[in-house]
């Protein structure tokens, strides 16, 4: 999407250009080429193939698409020496899935906006004490203990808190900041085997952006993931809609 973004966009300012413009990657591939790179991309093996009889029988005309040669190739674009970011199909698949996918991982990404700037907002946000006014009360969450007066990289915080009526300790290491843009908070201990939160800030349309992208993975792997991933997904959702909410009042609020 980045690609097609840009080659709209150079279309658009470039009056060099005039008439169609394939709006394609300069490396056309085969189908097996692509089945073997996505096989590559997430550590997978790449054996077996679909017949056409049946692909045809599952998805109908949509089958001659995908089995009918379609090598098209962006001369126009090449002609003018345009920049593609993602030139071949490896590189493509890459920033799509990145390993973190391949090695089990699940993604959350939040976004949510406030007319406050986004130094007030960061301010906010740096003050580990406003977790417990923004986290749905039936976690129990407190801040138990952090390392450094302020926040900063290296901070450590301890949390207490309930899961689903269980009690557990959270231990986080703020692990980049990079104010008023961004920082990193990365579970040292707790539930979860693996779980990263980046919060970002942006400014827009005269107020804040606020984004949040988790990382995560549930222990016990695959078994984990069956057992309990559609609850833990279900349950971020519900965690962050409540964050949302009342991160807009706490702010609205402030004079």
């Amino acid at each position: 999407i980045d690609d097609l973004v840009s080659i709209i966009m150079t279309c658009l300012v470039n009056e060099k250009i005039i008439g169609p413009v394939n709006a394609c990657a300069p490396n056309p591939v085969t189908n097996q080429e692509f089945t073997e790179k996505l096989a590559s991309c997430l550590h997978k093996p790449s054996i077996l193939k679909v017949p056409s009889p049946f692909l045809r029988a599952a998805v109908g005309e949509v089958a001659q698409a995908l089995l009918s040669s379609q090598r098209t190739i962006p001369d126009k674009l090449k002609s003018l020496n345009f920049y593609f970011k993602y030139p071949r199909i490896d590189l493509a698949l890459r920033a799509i899935f990145a390993d973190s996918y391949a090695l089990g991982y699940n993604e959350f990404l939040g976004q949510s906006w406030i007319s406050k700037p986004i130094e007030e907002v960061f301010e906010f946000f740096a003050s580990a004490s406003n977790l417990e006014a923004i986290t749905p009360p039936w976690l129990k969450f407190k801040v138990l203990s952090q390392s450094t007066s302020n926040l900063q990289k290296g901070t450590l915080i301890k949390y207490g808190l309930k899961l689903h009526g269980l009690p557990m300790k959270w231990k986080t290491e703020i692990s980049q900041w990079n104010p008023p843009l961004n920082f990193v908070d990365t579970q040292l201990q707790g539930p979860y085997n693996f779980w990263q939160h980046t919060h970002s800030f942006r400014s827009l349309n005269g107020g804040t952006l606020i984004e949040d992208r988790i990382l995560y993975r549930l222990p016990m792997g695959i078994v984990g993931g069956l057992l309990a991933g559609p609850f833990v997904k279900n349950d971020i959702k519900q965690i962050f809609a409540y964050r949302s909410k009342k991160i807009f009042e706490a702010l609205s609020l402030r004079l």
